[in-house]
């Protein structure tokens, strides 16, 4: 059985260093994809910053944060499922084709669900973000213990803006395709 531990050690290791590799030869998308995180996040950065302190640190604001979270959360978890099957079809991120999906929203919301069991796919989709909420819950909720005046909270979220600034205008969108 030492021999079965040893390749089982070896093979899960290597691929762990082959995926660690391959993640930064593939730098330009990890960097796109903090481009779209910096977007992603602008709705809870302007929450934290127009929300008083004293506000914000009420046991009652925890509704409206969690469903900020909840509907970011679902848009992203939705955006990576459709993403996963467009390049099942395509071979490729999203593109032109994707743009006519959005025209021609009737006819491929008539083919997807002819094609897939959308009530199934729903479920699990709610089911994993909802999974995710509870996974970081104690993390939103500690972030109402934090105090920052607003002075500072204004700077913070100024600062936090120029990087989606930065994206939106000098991050061309064909970086995500970028193989090496």
């Amino acid at each position: 059985m030492v021999p079965l531990q040893f390749y089982f050690s070896f093979v899960t290791g290597l691929s762990f260093i082959t995926r660690v590799i391959l993640l930064i030869k593939a730098w330009p998308g990890l960097f796109y994809d903090l481009v779209v995180w910096g977007f992603f996040a602008i709705p809870v950065a302007l929450y934290c910053w127009l929300m008083k302190d004293s506000w914000y640190q009420k046991k009652w604001q925890q509704i409206p944060l969690f469903i900020l979270f909840f509907l970011i959360t679902l848009i992203l978890v939705l955006n990576a499922c459709a993403e996963i099957v467009f390049w099942d079809e395509f071979n490729v991120r999203y593109n032109f084709i994707a743009v006519d999906y959005l025209i021609y929203t009737t006819e491929v919301l008539g083919n997807i669900w002819e094609s897939y069991n959308i009530p199934l796919i729903a479920s699990a989709v709610i089911i994993a973000v909802i999974a995710i909420l509870i996974l970081v819950r104690k993390k939103i909720t500690a972030s109402q213990q934090n105090s920052m005046r607003f002075a500072k909270r204004t700077v913070f979220f100024f600062c936090f803006m120029l990087l989606p600034l930065a994206g939106y205008f000098l991050v061309n969108n064909r970086i995500k395709n970028i193989r090496r």
